[in-house]
């Protein structure tokens, strides 16, 4: 176990790294684009939108010409004659010029039919000859060319089973060629055969590696400072700014993190003088080679070089020498692996940026975690819980025009972010140069409450997922007691405090592990307070004033897990042979056939030193099984002859229970909104016979999909499909179906899950119409099989320009216009950030939930090569194609389509 999570903290790691690096760079075939038009490839095609598209013979040899940099030489061949079929085309130029150099040929009887699409042993052949290595084929067979394609470089990641080539495949393999040195003649004359050699610096690329007016030039070189940090000098930068190679370029907008140490390649606008303006973009090379380790991975290290783990009893070492530049806590200095302390949150990052094996950059974070307490915006001051400083410090002022300081904030996920994304009871991960002039803070919201089930020296396993502790006496934690707990970026436990329920009050929701001789574990809903909200509503010009409701909400306040002593006491009402009701007491075995009259009921309980339930008292209900309409005035249900009416005080509890399966801890968490005059069943119990006050409140409501193999609730589940297969089982001879998805999981997080079609399913077969890129909407049994499915955007389908209408679901489809993040949504009283997006039937917006239970489910999927992955909210971007999936104006699902 902790060897596993020594290869995922290892891994965690490589994910930082790798997404703080790219957090500005574009996706591959945009940057090949990108990359091609700024050198004038294929600007002016529309290659945009197309790019699983074929390509023609006719476009492809203008191409060719382009990338051997010869467009002004094809345009004083538009008027010679080789082909009686090209003297309309608008490529003749290029095809002539190419047939005069021998790199193509026609297809008989004088024609070149430029308008039919080119297959990939053709493209293979062409590309060959302009690189010049036709020279050394074995013979002239399209496949001889094709193979030595391959053998050079040409088609690397090039799908190279179609037989016609796309426009991504083109794009690909003329990024390939551009940087494969070109084969040319050693000496040549009459008398003497020629000899050829292969000269790597002769490369197209490097023919269009000039300033042109008003143009860019692609360089390449190593970063050598940011705003946070420095390797050769000590100059301050500007958070527009970037040092490569020892030179200062400027960015439109914010410069990006995290490229400090690589080699990178990186784009300039070049002005009519051709000096230097703007970089518009950055990608690092693949000549970086990047280790990243955390404190664990070490096993011994000097100034010249450091051991770590591969695995527990494998290591290997990383070589440095004297001109190795270290940096700790972003800030260059001499050797400082002797200052670190190994056991706490410790990241360290090698590059080695000229492949010769010796590492030219050594990085290290070193973290302290501190807990937030309160945030003062005004001031930028935030101010930790007791027992959890910065270094002794009980707070800390990231004010930069006061304290002098640059600070450089990030999410969990490495994605840079801000000051005002501080909240309280964060987990700040904070590392400070030794002047105090650099910070680096990395931002986690990861937390939770959940039993402790398991501990094994410093790791704790908390509900199903272990952690090693940090700053924790891990002998403190209790097994079989309830926690919130909190997690920095690390995956580390930071932070524990036993749950202590105040409340009176809980609901009996289910028993778990109660099979064979195992004691079962009762699951109880906390219920929390009830509360009371005015809502403003539209101004009223007639009598100048604000029309306001005020609306009741019951929520709860926790979903804990409690083991059972052996034997525990039962208190229920029961009712004797006369049906007078009287309060039975039994000492029983904590069995599921004892506890059953326990079962879905509001209860007080009691626990031991072990925290081990050994009392259950069933509360005494007093108005039950009436639809009450509640008055926000008086404060009361009822007013009715169907049951006794009560009122509601401060300290009224309230508990929300799904009648459906309730299969995610935040359905528990639900929060429910009592509307004034709207008929809503309700249970009280405990109510004063004085006062007439109830101390608790139950109300039943159904919070997710329910009905097994069918979707017709207000929630179901979503997920963006990733394969779609069927499985044979060779022991009992049978086939089942398997669909992967991005999905929600378990542990309130997204991840990538495999689920089997039940076969129970009435749609079982029409699996088969899923693939990958689709969105779905699907329920689980039981048995967490999928019982039920609705494809609600295929891949093929997706940005039409049309809505699409399915019962009372509703789609979407438009380009985001305007963003506001953290609005109050006024029709529930939540958090939300609300999206507004546009298409050819007009305009919409959705409010997207910050409540976990409601929040909406964000995916992005490539449109180049369906590739899918996990978003947030603060991936959208203006002017993105976005798909939302809506129910009754909630927004459960959103697609970004790049």
């Amino acid at each position: 176990m902790k060897n596993l999570h020594k290869i995922l903290s290892v891994v965690l790691c490589v994910v930082m790294v790798l997404s703080m690096s790219l957090t500005t760079v574009m996706a591959a075939d945009n940057d090949i684009m990108f990359d091609l038009k700024s050198l004038g490839i294929v600007g002016g095609f529309g290659f945009e939108d197309h790019l699983d598209s074929n390509i023609t013979r006719g476009e492809f040899a203008q191409i060719v010409v382009n990338m051997m940099n010869h467009k002004e030489i094809a345009i004083t061949m538009e008027t010679a004659s080789y082909f009686n079929d090209v003297a309309d085309s608008p490529y003749k130029g290029a095809i002539n010029l190419l047939y005069k150099e021998e790199i193509i040929s026609g297809t008989g009887n004088g024609t070149f039919d430029p308008d039919r699409n080119v297959r990939y042993t053709e493209a293979c052949k062409m590309f060959v000859k302009a690189l010049g290595y036709h020279v050394i084929v074995s013979d002239q067979s399209l496949n001889s060319y094709t193979f030595l394609a391959g053998t050079i470089g040409v088609t690397e990641n090039v799908d190279s089973s179609k037989e016609f080539i796309t426009v991504r495949d083109m794009l690909i393999m003329v990024n390939n060629c551009l940087d494969i040195g070109r084969m040319i003649p050693m000496y040549y004359n009459d008398n003497i055969a020629p000899s050829y050699i292969i000269d790597e610096d002769d490369t197209f690329r490097n023919g269009f590696e000039r300033p042109t007016p008003d143009g860019t030039i692609k360089m390449e070189g190593i970063v050598t400072a940011d705003t946070a940090s420095y390797l050769y000098t000590e100059r301050t930068l500007k958070d527009t700014q970037l040092e490569i190679s020892g030179q200062v370029f400027g960015f439109n907008g914010v410069a990006p993190l995290g490229f400090v140490g690589k080699h990178v390649y990186f784009y300039v606008l070049v002005n009519d003088e051709g000096g230097y303006g703007d970089v518009v973009s950055i990608t690092a090379t693949n000549k970086n080679t990047v280790v990243a380790l955390n404190g664990e991975d070490m096993v011994a290290y000097s100034n010249m070089g450091m051991k770590y783990y591969i695995s527990e009893t494998k290591t290997t070492e990383i070589d440095t020498n004297l001109s190795t530049k270290w940096l700790y806590n972003g800030v260059p200095g001499s050797y400082c692996l002797d200052t670190v302390d190994f056991n706490g949150n410790v990241q360290i990052t090698a590059i080695d940026n000229n492949e010769d094996e010796i590492f030219d950059v050594v990085s290290v974070y070193e973290y302290t975690d501190a807990i937030v307490d309160r945030v003062d915006a005004a001031s930028k001051t935030v101010v930790y819980k007791a027992g959890y400083y910065y270094k002794n410090e009980k707070n800390m002022c990231f004010d930069e025009e006061e304290e002098d300081i640059k600070v450089t904030y990030f999410d969990a996920e490495g994605k840079t972010t801000s000051f005002d994304t501080i909240q309280s009871d964060d987990v700040l991960s904070i590392a400070k140069s030794k002047n105090g002039k650099v910070v680096r803070v990395v931002i986690s919201k990861n937390n939770g409450t959940a039993l402790a089930e398991a501990k094994d020296g410093d790791y704790v396993t908390l509900g199903t997922t272990e952690y090693k502790v940090l700053g924790i006496d891990a002998a403190s934690i209790k097994l079989g007691r309830n926690y919130d707990y909190k997690v920095n970026f690390a995956n580390r436990l930071v932070y524990v405090d036993e749950v202590v329920v105040e409340s009176d009050y809980a609901y009996t929701y289910r028993l778990s592990g109660a099979t064979g001789f195992n004691t079962p574990k009762l699951q109880l809903i906390i219920p929390a307070k009830v509360s009371t909200k005015t809502i403003q509503g539209e101004y009223n010009e007639e009598t100048n004033t604000e029309t306001s409701s005020t609306n009741l909400y019951i929520q709860n306040e926790a979903f804990l897990v409690y083991n059972l002593a052996n034997k525990v006491t039962l208190e229920y009402w029961a009712e004797d042979e006369n049906g007078e009701t009287y309060l039975a007491r039994e000492k029983v075995s904590a069995n599921a056939d004892n506890l059953a009259k326990m079962m879905e009921q509001p209860v007080t309980f009691e626990v031991d030193e072990n925290n081990s339930i050994i009392k259950l008292s069933q509360i005494k209900a007093s108005s039950v099984g009436g639809r009450l309409t509640y008055n926000s005035t008086e404060k009361i249900f009822g007013k009715t002859s169907v049951v006794k009416p009560f009122g509601l005080s401060d300290n009224t509890y309230a508990v929300c229970v799904p009648t459906n399966d309730a299969s995610e801890d935040d359905i528990l968490n639900y929060i429910q909104e009592l509307l004034n005059n709207v008929v809503t069943p309700v249970d009280a119990y405990d109510v004063d016979d004085e006062t007439h006050m109830a101390g608790m409140l139950v109300i039943k409501t159904e919070m997710i999909s329910g009905t097994a193999g069918s979707l017709e609730s207000s929630r179901n589940f979503f997920g963006m499909v990733t394969k779609a297969q069927k499985v044979y089982n060779a022991e009992d001879d049978t086939e089942s179906i398997k669909i992967t998805m991005l999905t929600k999981g378990n542990e309130k997080s997204f991840s990538e899950q495999t689920f089997v079609v039940s076969p129970l399913i009435a749609n079982y077969e029409s699996f088969e119409n899923i693939s990958k890129g689709d969105l779905i909407k699907y329920a689980l049994d039981g048995f967490d099989r999928m019982n039920a499915f609705d494809i609600l955007q295929t891949f093929e389908s997706y940005f039409d320009g049309s809505n699409g209408y399915v019962n009372d679901d509703y789609t979407v489809c438009g380009t985001v216009t305007d963003i506001e993040y953290d609005a109050i949504s006024n029709a529930k009283l939540r958090w939300a950030d609300v999206v507004t997006l546009t298409n050819i039937d007009g305009t919409y917006t959705y409010e997207l939930y910050h409540n976990s239970s409601m929040a909406t489910q964000v995916f992005i999927l490539n449109s180049a090569d369906r590739s899918t992955e996990l978003g947030t909210v603060a991936d959208i971007r203006y002017g993105d194609r976005i798909l939302v999936y809506a129910y009754s104006g909630d927004s459960y699902a959103l697609v970004i389509y790049r």
